[in-house]
């Protein structure tokens, strides 16, 4: 995550989100063949990557998406699906696939969806951005009196 910041540079949100999403897809299908545990292990690793790069893009396209009065509430919706709703579906959904066509066709599935959700980005987000200019917050500069102790000294 520390060095999303070089990335932004060169590609834009909606690419680190997709580049993450190809890294997750690569994952979830090697994990629906793979038996050695060392392997097992070093792919978790990878998916570190992955959520890294779409993490941090989903909290980036959240500023971009979102008025700037509503970026707080964006960021909340974001967090709300990515850590609540889709974990819950997910657990859900995946439960049902493997209990009825065993594990290789739920990582499958997952691949699919995370490749959906990555193209989806790469469509979405350019779209919206073309639409409207980012907004910045404005807001208003406050004097606040000064301390005491200070008037004390003077």
């Amino acid at each position: 995550m520390g060095f999303t910041h070089v990335l932004t540079r060169r590609f834009s949100n909606a690419s680190l989100f997709a580049i993450g999403s190809a890294i997750f897809v690569a994952v979830f299908l090697a994990w629906a063949v793979v038996t050695n545990p060392v392997a097992l292990a070093l792919l978790k690793f990878v998916t570190g990557i992955g959520f890294a790069l779409t993490y941090v893009a989903a909290v980036l396209i959240a500023d971009e998406l979102w008025p700037a009065r509503l970026r707080a509430t964006g960021q909340v919706v974001i967090k709300s699906v990515m850590f609540g709703l889709a974990p819950i579906a997910g657990n859900f959904g995946g439960g049902y696939v493997y209990d009825t066509y065993g594990p290789a066709a739920m990582f499958v599935m997952a691949a699919v969806l995370m490749g959906a959700a990555g193209i989806g980005a790469m469509l979405a987000v350019p779209a919206r951005r073309s639409l409207k200019k980012v907004e910045t917050p404005v807001a208003p500069i406050l004097r606040l009196p000064e301390p005491a102790a200070v008037l004390e000294e003077r």
